[in-house]
């Protein structure tokens, strides 16, 4: 990723206006029933685990934690390709919006 979608000026200067983390799918699978997690946290997590594109996959989530755009990582690499700064750009404006 780093040599190709996230090598592009444009779509460094737009992930500069998200907090980017990662997380594991087996972590997000065992927050989501972990009876100990704040309940915030656990329907977080389930709404992670359920929307999860395998192998690798971008989720934008708003702060309320509304899902804001995915990006599977076999879409960015495909044919048809993705457009990367186009899906942050719409993710900015959707929070914008509210």
């Amino acid at each position: 990723m780093r040599a190709g979608p996230l090598s592009d000026p444009e779509t460094i200067r737009l992930l500069a206006s998200f907090e980017c983390v990662w997380i594991l799918a087996r972590d997000v699978k065992r927050i989501a029933k972990d009876s100990s997690a704040p309940e915030e946290l656990r329907v977080l997590a389930a709404g992670l685990a359920e929307r999860y594109a395998y192998p690798v996959d971008t989720q934008l989530i708003a702060s309320d934690g509304r899902l804001l755009g995915q990006m599977p990582v076999k879409q960015l690499f495909s044919a048809e390709g993705m457009d990367y700064p186009r899906a942050l750009r719409d993710a900015l404006a959707a929070t914008s919006a509210r």
